[in-house]
């Protein structure tokens, strides 16, 4: 076993510009989803291993337009 193996980090690394609070660059080490073998269950380890930014989208119409799917849950 090598004395610098990891074993564990951190769940999630952000980083916020308040002059630009619709846009925040965040990352989490695994994904979006706790849906086993959805696409987007470890579609951030490689940017969260990296360093790549991943931006996160707050306001209706950063969304709408960023958006690249969209799940509707309906009665």
């Amino acid at each position: 076993e090598s004395p610098f193996e990891i074993t564990h980090t951190a769940a999630l690394r952000m980083v916020v510009d308040f002059a630009d609070s619709d846009k925040v660059m965040a990352v989490i080490p695994g994904g979006v989803t706790g849906r086993t073998f959805h696409p987007y269950q470890k579609d951030q380890v490689e940017p969260f291993m990296s360093g790549e930014k991943v931006y996160w989208w707050f306001s209706d119409n950063a969304i709408d337009t960023h958006k690249k799917s969209m799940l509707v849950l309906a009665p």
